[in-house]
């Protein structure tokens, strides 16, 4: 197998021309399953995704396990890797101006690199984030595939940024306020049995007794931000010994 690794830690080398891949079939698939990174897929918030090829998607949303920051998940077969905006947004740069030097504000530790490799006389994108043990091929339809769905892309993380993140934080809350004041917990409760009260709540009387403007994200926020939701409802609750009636 041969590789020409790009580390993006030295910033010596420019990237290799788009030119280098090649058409054929798809790559190799891989034979383990990577059940965690589909489940961070579906669990953003406010999840747009995009078609690439019939196994390639690319998926933009809130993570609730990064303060609600908009990351993209693009996943292929079974494999899966997840990145923060700053840093797809440099990858498209990279891969669109293919004779620039890699930005600076690539030298991230989310990932560590981004090389093509050739599998069976193919040559894919390999991209991989060493932190989480994530990986993602990607052959050369998907790329320009990628490239071209670019503009529409960001529109979608704008829209994300700028007004479904404030709205998201905001709500979570005001759920976590609601819930504090009206069903107080003592402080001593377990986050895990915060999180079952919390799931055996009825979203309609959430949605009836907080109010929302514009976009209500209660019952996306229940499903997929449960444990932030739980924090703050522990956290909001006064320090009283009060009983929880659901």
């Amino acid at each position: 197998m041969k590789m020409t690794v790009l580390r993006i830690l030295t910033d010596h080398n420019p990237p290799p021309s788009l030119s280098e891949f090649i058409d054929g079939k798809s790559a190799e698939q891989s034979t383990h399953s990577n059940t965690k990174c589909f489940i961070m897929a579906n669990n953003l918030i406010d999840c747009n995704t995009f078609f690439i090829d019939s196994n390639v998607y690319l998926h933009i949303g809130l993570d609730p396990e990064l303060l609600f920051n908009c990351v993209v998940c693009i996943t292929s077969n079974s494999q899966c890797v997840k990145m923060s905006v700053e840093l797809f947004q440099s990858i498209n740069t990279l891969l669109n101006n293919v004779n620039c030097r890699l930005p600076s504000h690539l030298l991230l530790k989310e990932f560590k690199l981004i090389s093509i490799e050739e599998f069976n006389g193919v040559n894919i994108l390999s991209i991989k984030c060493l932190q989480q043990d994530q990986n993602v091929q990607l052959i050369k339809k998907n790329v320009k595939k990628i490239l071209q769905l670019s503009d529409a892309m960001e529109e979608v993380i704008q829209m994300k940024n700028m007004y479904v993140r404030s709205a998201s934080l905001l709500q979570a809350c005001k759920i976590s306020m609601f819930l504090g004041k009206q069903m107080p917990l003592p402080k001593d409760t377990k986050i895990s049995g915060v999180e079952d009260y919390l799931e055996h709540i009825d979203v309609k009387k959430l949605k009836e007794r907080i109010s929302v403007q514009g976009t209500c994200l209660i019952a996306d926020l229940k499903i997929k931000a449960l444990k932030q939701l739980a924090r703050g409802w522990l956290s909001s609750s006064p320090e009283t010994e009060a009983e929880v009636n659901i």
